[in-house]
């Protein structure tokens, strides 16, 4: 996905124009994304994360909630403050990330798929649910 459509983002609560392209899809169960920033875009975690690591690697684990504000207020409790969020595509996707790398070497990611989204994400997986990869 060229220009991934990345809608509201905020770096540490300031606006930021961030553009990125993404690759979706499955391991079995596990969602894997592939995510290059783009140049014209602002910094962001994303190139916060390459400035510091050039050969690229692994940047968040991701979970998918069913009550973001609930799930965003308790890792706020535990994990400190929102260090990038947003919204993915036109509808009400939403996503954060909190840095909890001190704990577990990554950042957090959580997320809300819109029925759009959750469209998109389930058709990404094999019908048979077989894994791509073995």
């Amino acid at each position: 996905m060229e220009n991934g459509p990345l809608n509201d983002v905020k770096l540490r609560g300031e606006p930021i124009d961030i553009r990125v392209d993404m690759a979706l899809g499955y391991i079995g169960d596990i969602n894997v994304e592939v995510i290059r920033p783009r140049p014209e875009g602002d910094d962001n975690i994303y190139t916060e994360f390459l400035d510091a690591h050039p050969e690229g690697g692994m940047h968040h684990f991701g979970f998918q909630v069913h009550d973001y504000d609930a799930a965003v207020d308790h890792l706020m409790e535990n994990a400190g403050p929102i260090e990038q969020e947003g919204y993915f595509g036109t509808g009400g996707t939403r996503f954060a990330y909190f840095d909890t790398r001190s704990t577990t070497g990554l950042y957090t990611e959580l997320l809300w798929f819109d029925p759009s989204s959750s469209s998109l994400m389930a058709s990404l997986k094999r019908a048979d649910g077989a894994a791509l990869l073995e």
